[in-house]
C-alpha cells in the first residue's frame, strides 16, 4: 500500500520528524471520517484516540497503531492478505539514506538478487533488507562498492562476510565479486534457518525468517540458544535489534515493489 506504520509520538521532532508527511496524510484521512484533527504532522494522543476510535467503529483492535489493515480501512481499500511475506516499517517512504541504498540495490545489483532468492526460496525483500543493514548496498563500506571491507576490515563485501567464520570463502577472492557475495550471504542465511526447522520443526514463516536473520548476525547456535532459554531472538544480535531491523528494512524496500 505504500505507507509505513505510524504510532503514537510519530513525526515529532525529537522521535521521528521524517514521518510528519505520512502522519498529516493519516490525520487529513481522519478529518475526511469527521474527526477533529488538525494535519499538523505529529502523532500525539489525540491522534491516537481518533485512530482508536476508528479502529473499534471497523471492528478492529484498537490499539491505536496504524498498520497495512488501518490504512486500507481509511483508503476504502481491500484488506491486506495475511502473508507472512509482508513486513510492516517505520521507514518513512521518501527516506533519502534507504533512497541512495535503493539506487544502488536496483542499478547494480538487482538481477542477481532475484536469482538468488528463487535459488534459496528467501524473500527478495529480505536480502534487500539484510544488504542495507549490512554494508548500506556498498555505499558504508570502505571503499564503497562490492569490494568493500566493513567491522574494521573483517566484514567484506555486500552481506559483510566475516573473515574469522568464513575463512575459506575469504581466502578464495569470491567475496569481491558482488554475485558470489549475495550467494554466499543468502547460504549462510538459509543455513541458519534450517537449524531452527532441524531443531524444532520449524516450517517457513515470518519467524523462522527473522530467527534465521538472526542467527545471521551472531551465529545460529547462539540466536537458537537465547530463544530456548526464553530470551529474545536478538538478545545476541548487534544492538540487539538485527532481525527486526532486517525487516524493517525489507517492509521498507516492499514500498518500493521489492516482493
Amino acid at each position: 500500500m505504500g505507507r509505513p506504520t505510524l504510532r503514537l509520538y510519530d513525526g515529532y521532532r525529537h522521535t521521528s520528524p521524517h514521518l510528519r508527511d505520512e502522519v498529516a496524510e493519516l490525520q487529513t484521512l481522519l478529518k475526511g471520517y469527521g474527526y477533529r484533527v488538525r494535519p499538523d504532522g505529529e502523532f500525539g494522543p489525540y491522534t491516537e484516540n481518533c485512530v482508536k476510535h476508528f479502529q473499534y467503529k471497523k471492528g478492529m483492535t484498537a490499539d491505536g497503531i496504524v498498520g497495512p489493515s488501518t490504512w486500507a480501512a481509511l483508503l476504502n481499500r481491500p484488506q491486506p492478505s495475511g502473508n507472512y511475506l509482508q513486513f510492516q516499517t517505520s521507514y518513512a517512504k521518501n527516506n533519502p539514506h534507504l533512497l541512495q541504498q535503493l539506487a544502488e540495490l536496483n542499478g547494480k545489483y538487482k538481477n542477481a538478487v532475484l536469482r538468488v532468492s528463487q535459488q534459496y526460496d528467501i524473500p527478495a525483500s529480505v536480502i534487500a533488507g539484510i544488504g542495507s543493514r549490512e554494508s548500506h548496498w556498498g555505499l558504508a563500506l570502505t571503499p564503497p562498492g562490492p569490494h568493500g571491507t566493513g567491522d574494521g576490515g573483517h566484514g567484506r563485501g555486500l552481506m559483510q562476510v566475516d573473515d574469522r567464520w568464513h575463512v575459506a570463502f575469504i581466502q578464495s577472492g569470491k567475496w569481491a565479486n558482488a554475485t558470489e557475495n549475495i550467494i554466499y550471504g543468502c547460504a549462510v542465511l538459509k543455513n541458519s534457518m534450517n537449524l531452527f526447522t532441524k531443531k524444532l520443526g520449524w516450517k517457513m514463516s515470518k519467524q523462522l525468517l527473522q530467527a534465521g536473520i538472526a542467527g545471521y548476525n551472531c551465529g545460529p547456535s547462539r540466536a537458537l540458544s537465547a530463544y530456548q532459554s526464553g530470551y529474545d531472538i536478538d538478545y545476541y544480535t548487534t544492538g540487539r535489534d538485527y532481525s527486526r531491523n532486517v525487516l524493517e528494512r525489507a517492509g521498507w524496500f516492499q514500498l518500493h515493489g521489492w516482493k
